[in-house]
Formats: structure tokens, C-alpha cells, sequence
């Protein structure tokens, strides 16, 4: 039998990575802390790949961003280097890797849209406490309402017979 896991991750040292069966049910999350060391990224990915059951299909969706407006030069660097991490690690780990857009994944799911930010945020995490019936630290919601997405508009979901939609 064909087993499915879909995998979400929000780059940035605050972010995490979340994975979900094929019904949807998390199987995984896991946070980027201290994500100040180099390639620190890249080995919570690796770790977290490795501590999934086992699947015959693995597709995984990173969020598509870029450094924010007057975020430092230091601060713009250490992300874009996290990023990359991130990247290079979904790419390594054989997973078949998209890229989503905030803006997308949060229409496409139907979850509030951002007017101030710590509000939208609450909402989101409020949104994600009801859908999985458990409580979320705010940094762990993004990547999970990230891989929900991939598993159902992205570019490798699956459809009722098991096959995949490309």
C-alpha cells in the first residue's frame, strides 16, 4: 500500500517544519531553535526526515519569502543563509519540493487575512487549534498549515486512487 507524508516548513530561525499523513493528521513537528549556528537548519530537517515513518511518496512545500523591508543587512544575511539550509536540505532529503507563497497558502486554505499582524497570527494559530483539536505554539502553526496546503493544491497531491495529480 502506498503510504503518503506531506511536509510544510517555514524558513527562519522562529520557523519550523510540520508533517501530516495523507488524511491530514500531523505526524511530525518540528522547530528551528537556536538557528543562529550555521547548517543548524539544515541537520532539524535532516533529523526530522529521519524520524518519519516510512512513505513510498514524499512531497514537501517550503514558503516562498524574501527579507522584509527595513530588516538589517546582518538580519537579511543570516536569513537568506537559513533559507538556503532549508532548501538544501528538503532537496537532499529526495522529497519532491515546491514553493508556496504566504498570500497563497492562506487564501487557497481560507484562513483570515492579515490586516495587523499579531492579530493575524493569533487567528491563524486559533484556526489551526480548532482544525487539529490540540494546542500550538505559535512558531509551529505556519509550517503546519504549510504542509496541510501541500497535501491538498500541491503540486504532488495525491488523488483518491492513490496517484499522483501532476
Amino acid at each position: 500500500m502506498s503510504t503518503v507524508t506531506y511536509s510544510g516548513v517555514d524558513p527562519g530561525k522562529n520557523g519550523a517544519i510540520a508533517s501530516v499523513d495523507a488524511a491530514g493528521e500531523i505526524i511530525r513537528i518540528t522547530r528551528f531553535r537556536d538557528a543562529e549556528t550555521e547548517g543548524r537548519i539544515g541537520l532539524v530537517i535532516a533529523d526530522h526526515f529521519a524520524a518519519l515513518p516510512p512513505s513510498s511518496y514524499h512531497a514537501c512545500s517550503i514558503e516562498r519569502v524574501g527579507a522584509m523591508p527595513r530588516q538589517g543587512l546582518s538580519s537579511t544575511f543570516t536569513f537568506g543563509r537559513v533559507y538556503g539550509e532549508a532548501l538544501s536540505a528538503i532537496l537532499l532529503s529526495n522529497a519532491r519540493m515546491s514553493l508556496t507563497r504566504p498570500q497563497t497558502w492562506q487564501r487557497e486554505l481560507g484562513l483570515p487575512k492579515r490586516e495587523e499582524y499579531a492579530a493575524h497570527k493569533r487567528a491563524i494559530k486559533e484556526a489551526a487549534e480548532s482544525r487539529w483539536s490540540r494546542r500550538f505554539v505559535l512558531a509551529e502553526v505556519d509550517a503546519l498549515w504549510i504542509a496541510e496546503h501541500a497535501r491538498r493544491f500541491g503540486a504532488w497531491r495525491f488523488n483518491t486512487e492513490g496517484t499522483a495529480d501532476e
